[in-house]
């Protein structure tokens, strides 16, 4: 399944089962396991949600604007090209095998995490679920806001969903590294 060209359906059943993933996969793991770490520079399992989290959380915010017709559109908005240029950078962004520097406001927690922050990424990914189906009548190929992150970054709402998607397959990817490793206490 190629996400860079998914529905907003499509992307909310993909978004079902990266839920699901998470929870066959690490919900049975102890509070030391989540936050144990390959090594002090890498991220567990937990930091991994908690990251997902934050990102998304910026996200909704805006997109919950949109959604309830409060967002007042910004400058970049109208200049032509200017979401094809950001969704692309993201797009590599989510499927580079880079390693990339995290922008301040995303960096999670340096310590260790709560084992709460398994059930808060599932409970966000319910919500977001909701918000792709209320997104279905706005014609989200087309919509556009500004990113919260950076007043230079202007996406199309379905750009967003697809770009959240491969956001989370990238870190279930990560953490799921951090559980298969062999160091990782079971």
């Amino acid at each position: 399944m190629l996400v860079k060209t998914a529905s907003l359906e499509t992307l909310s059943e993909l978004n079902e089962q990266l839920k699901a993933d998470f929870s066959t996969s690490f919900s049975d793991l102890t509070s030391q396991q989540i936050n144990w770490k390959p090594h002090p520079n890498a991220w567990s399992i937990a930091q991994c949600a908690e990251h997902l989290i934050k990102t998304n959380d910026l996200y909704m915010e805006r997109l919950e604007e949109v959604l309830d017709g409060k967002y007042q559109p910004r400058l970049l908005e109208n200049v032509p090209g200017m979401t094809k240029l950001a969704s692309s950078l993201l797009y590599w962004g989510m499927t580079t095998t880079k390693k990339l520097k995290t922008p301040t406001a995303f960096v999670p927690s340096a310590s260790a995490v709560s084992p709460s922050v398994l059930d808060d990424f599932y409970k966000q990914h319910s919500k977001m679920k909701l918000m792709m189906q209320r997104t279905i009548p706005l014609q989200a190929e087309n919509k556009t806001f500004t990113s919260p992150a950076s007043p230079l970054f202007v996406f199309k709402l379905l750009d967003i969903f697809r770009i959240s998607t491969l956001h989370t397959q990238r870190h279930y990817q990560q953490a799921l590294k951090v559980k298969n490793n062999p160091r990782f206490s079971s």
